[in-house]
């Protein structure tokens, strides 16, 4: 259990779909907590639960059945941020499969890639799966599209899969309507989407610029050094510091972005020694002393911004942290500073 994250590299092409369409993206954001500033940042970490909430509403709102697939379609793996740097410098297709099962959970910590045998010595099945239900389906084909189009950078851009599986009642036309689908066979899968994949394409090396510089280790670095964090603690105090603006997520609205109830939160932090509240205040305190070290920022402006309604409710906590007003420890740590 935690706060699924993904980056704003995976969601951000949903909506520029929806702004080519003339729908008001930003408005739609900022309805379900996520500033439309940060997707601006490809690798900024957003909340994963209100994204998929978002898609799912567009697909059903807007009657896009193929949500998933219409804007898979229109991405490129490469183009993902420093996830897509990785899957560049690949040298074989096993390379860029075994990349993109070992690192998508760091662009999206609530998916999960998987190669298995597929029940014939000339061909493996490479499986995906999200764990948020909400929306599954949509994002599972999205991914799958994706994938396609990574598997092309050696097979080469003609190269369709015979065999996929996918949460559809009816496929109905899709092999008619989605270039990439137009030879498959599909079959219903409720749990989770694949594509069979002939083994004989797996040395096939990755076709690159010859003059694209190798930065594999710098960028595979960079990638490691922002994933989303993997337990309930570190993410639940990742939510609270990119959700505080002028707003203090409260325990309902974590539990909501981990899918469970506040009181399954409350019960499991405090078996790891710690609960909600201090995990709020060590948030508010780290932003805090670093705001009043900036003269530019005024004491009442910190106070908002950290989510409390009245200055006196942080002048009140901040004496209970650490025995000063706000003013005082600005004073000082001016000081030591000069």
């Amino acid at each position: 259990m935690r706060v699924h994250l993904t980056r704003a590299a995976t969601f951000s092409p949903f909506c520029r779909f929806l702004e080519a369409g003339e729908i008001d993206v930003s408005r739609r954001l900022t309805s379900i907590g996520i500033s439309p500033d940060l997707l601006e940042d490809p690798e900024q970490l957003v909340p994963l639960r209100p994204c998929c909430r978002f898609v799912n509403h567009v697909k059903g709102h807007e009657g896009i059945e193929d949500l998933g697939i219409v804007v898979g379609s229109q991405n490129s793996l490469v183009d993902f941020g420093l996830f897509g740097l990785v899957m560049r410098q690949s040298l074989t297709l096993k390379d860029l499969i075994e990349k993109f099962i070992q690192w998508l959970p760091l662009v999206d910590s609530g998916v999960r890639a998987w190669m298995e045998p597929a029940g014939t010595p000339d061909a493996v099945r490479i499986c995906l799966n999200h764990d948020i239900d909400l929306a599954r389906a949509l994002i599972n084909e999205y991914a799958l599209i994706v994938l396609i189009d990574g598997i092309r950078m050696a097979a080469g851009p003609e190269w369709r899969p015979t065999t996929v599986w996918m949460d559809r009642q009816d496929p109905g036309s899709l092999q008619r309507r989605f270039e990439a689908l137009s030879e498959a066979t599909i079959h219903r899968e409720s749990d989770w989407a694949g594509i069979l994949l002939p083994t004989h394409l797996l040395g096939l090396p990755i076709r690159r610029d010859r003059q694209e510089r190798n930065a594999g280790g710098e960028v595979t670095n960079q990638l490691a050094s922002t994933a989303p964090p993997e337990d309930l603690v570190g993410s639940i105090i990742f939510a609270i510091r990119h959700g505080l603006v002028d707003h203090a997520l409260s325990l309902d609205e974590i539990a909501d972005l981990t899918g469970t109830s506040g009181r399954t939160i409350q019960r499991t932090l405090f078996s790891l020694g710690t609960s909600y509240r201090e995990l709020l205040d060590r948030v508010r305190f780290e932003e805090a002393t670093t705001l009043l070290r900036d003269s530019r920022h005024h004491i009442t402006e910190i106070a908002y911004h950290l989510g409390y309604t009245e200055p006196a409710n942080f002048t009140h906590a901040f004496r209970r942290w650490t025995g000063h007003s706000p003013a005082t420890y600005r004073r000082q740590a001016l000081q030591v500073a000069s």
